[in-house]
């Protein structure tokens, strides 16, 4: 050693841990997912009183056991980009007022998604989602309520949704929740009553609502998710190359289909009673991004295009024998985004739908635990929906109640669970 050396060299400054968040216990988050998905299941019938109970409910929960947990994170930018997009809006908006308005609802929807997503566990949330689906649908059941489906001549159930694709919704997320606690749960009781009681209310549930779109994305999403699990079973070493080769033999099955101009959707369509146009939504799709042209980098405002008084709109309410001139959309999320939000909106969506995808799959390659499988099913069947239906926009809804929880949920499961050895 020199002179003109420390004896010593100072340490590096360690980097501080990030904290991870407290969950809220399985006695008690079971109940206020069940709560909160009753809620959100029948929005659009209540009044402010039960919405606020949901808001206090969980924003209640923002400083818990200590902890701040609106803490800003990117999983919370990623979160919150799209509702404070929609809340900005305002000031283009051609309704600025209803912009407002409903982008500070979808704004609050989305600080109480994050708090669930970090306080509550997935296994608990699967738990309370499933409660929640069966009180959903014992309600509709209770009802009886039938609507004549106006292309089939079918009659479907409806219930207190009025939407036999809301009822069938429902039915999909509670059969997906319902498998992966059969499999999943570790005492029979469990299994009973958080898997086969609920399932034996979904599943006719979903046979009486005669819900193509339901069906395709629970069958397509209950298949990845199992596909991912198989996946698993394989070494780590060799996981990304089955993967590749699994989606490098998809892609080539499309093409020689394509190629030798083989029609496999007219087919498949007729099997699930729909028409070529699914029952005009390629109508809609064609006339939404007409629309959106018209202010495409940062559309129309939200939740300003489908309003009384709209020239547009009107049309499509006529056209379409909506005479309430509630409830109806692009039946695309990306296209609805396009008109409400431009292609930033878009972008966002795209975004969160990526984010979700890549963090679930992230989670069962390092830790292969139930919240990497779960949160990668539900994103998959949201994926496939939002060809055919708008379930993220909000401002609330089931769909935000569980999609948007997915990336603060899984990137806190990151801070609680070490990598996988």
């Amino acid at each position: 050693m020199t002179g003109d050396q420390p004896a010593y060299a100072p340490a590096p400054a360690a980097t501080a841990p990030a904290v991870a968040y407290p969950e809220i216990p399985a006695r008690l988050a079971i109940p206020y997912v069940a709560f909160s998905v009753l809620v959100m299941s029948f929005s659009a019938l209540f009044s402010v009183v039960p919405i606020l109970a949901f808001l206090a409910l969980w924003l209640g929960h923002a400083y818990y056991k200590r902890v701040f947990i609106l803490r800003p994170s990117f999983a919370l930018a990623v979160t919150v980009a799209l509702p404070f997009l929609a809340c900005y809006s305002f000031f283009w908006s051609a309704r600025p007022g209803q912009s407002l308005y409903a982008g500070l609802e979808f704004f609050a929807m989305a600080a109480c998604a994050v708090i669930i997503g970090r306080t509550i566990s997935a296994a608990s949330f699967a738990r309370g989602l499933s409660v929640g689906v069966a009180l959903a649908l014992a309600v509709t059941f209770i009802d009886g309520t039938y609507t004549i489906d106006f292309e089939t001549g079918r009659s479907a159930l409806t219930g207190l949704f009025g939407s036999k694709n809301q009822v069938g919704f429902i039915s999909s997320i509670g059969i997906y929740a319902a498998l992966a606690l059969l499999i999943s749960a570790p005492r029979w009781q469990q299994k009973l009553f958080y898997g086969a009681v609920p399932l034996a209310l979904c599943l006719p549930a979903m046979y009486l609502s005669h819900s193509a779109t339901s069906l395709a994305s629970l069958a397509l999403g209950v298949a990845a998710a199992a596909a991912l699990l198989a996946i698993t079973r394989i070494r780590r070493g060799l996981r990304g190359a089955m993967t590749a080769l699994a989606l490098f033999a998809a892609a080539t099955v499309g093409i020689l289909l394509a190629a030798v101009g083989a029609d496999i959707t007219t087919p498949v369509l007729e099997a699930l009673g729909k028409s070529p146009t699914l029952t005009g939504r390629t109508y809609l799709w064609g006339e939404g991004i007409r629309n959106g042209l018209e202010h495409p980098l940062l559309g129309h405002g939200y939740a300003a295009f489908w309003v009384e008084g709209n020239g547009a709109a009107e049309h499509y309410w006529e056209k379409f024998y909506i005479p309430g001139r509630t409830g109806f959309h692009f039946h695309n999320l990306f296209v609805q985004a396009f008109v409400d939000l431009g292609a930033l909106g878009a972008a966002l969506v795209v975004l969160l739908m990526a984010g979700a995808l890549a963090l679930s799959l992230r989670a069962v390659w390092t830790r292969a635990g139930f919240a990497g499988f779960f949160s990668f099913g539900i994103a998959f069947i949201f994926l496939i929906r939002a060809m055919v239906e708008v379930d993220l926009l909000g401002p609330f809804g089931l769909g935000p109640l569980l999609f948007l929880p997915l990336i603060p949920r899984l990137a806190a499961e990151q801070l609680r669970q070490p990598p996988a050895a």
